[in-house]
């Protein structure tokens, strides 16, 4: 898992500058009556605009070494499974080994645009009138050409 890499497009027309996946080990547990143990992966620095509390309005703190990333639309995004692989044998620890480990589920997170909007299985926009809050695009909103790079090839 150490030398692992995730290949991540950019199919949108704007630039991305934080996102997530979350690393799930299904042998840890069944997803029912036992929840499987999981880590996430965290990219990027989310806007300002981004980085309120929903329930509060306050601003949520953010790691101040982290950087916005700068993917652009078109590009590919590589995630190295092994820069997160400390916190993955903490997660793991109480239930499995690492090495012992055959088996990794891969869930798309949440993903922070430049101009404020995310992505969370549907697009938003930061609400300006609730800070913290979010109002949905509608279903059909897509910001660029969703079948660029459809059915994925080859990186260059």
């Amino acid at each position: 898992m150490r030398n692992t890499t995730i290949f991540l497009f950019n199919r949108t027309n704007k630039v991305i500058v934080a996102g997530s996946l979350i690393a799930l080990f299904p042998q840890t547990g069944d997803g029912k009556t036992k929840p499987y143990r999981g880590c996430g992966m965290y990219f990027g620095r989310r806007p300002d605009v981004d980085s309120i509390d929903g329930r509060t309005g306050k601003p949520i703190a953010q790691d101040p070494s982290r950087t916005p990333l700068s993917w652009q639309p078109g590009q590919y995004l590589e995630v190295h499974v092994g820069d997160y692989i400390d916190g993955i044998q903490v997660r793991l620890k109480p239930a499995m080994a690492l090495k012992d480990v055959n088996w990794l589920r891969i869930h798309i997170g949440a993903f922070f645009f430049e101009d404020g909007m995310r992505w969370m299985g549907t697009f938003a926009v930061p609400d300006p009138d609730r800070p913290g809050k979010f109002k949905n695009m509608p279903d059909d909103y897509y910001p660029g050409n969703r079948y660029i790079n459809w059915p994925p090839r080859e990186r260059n």
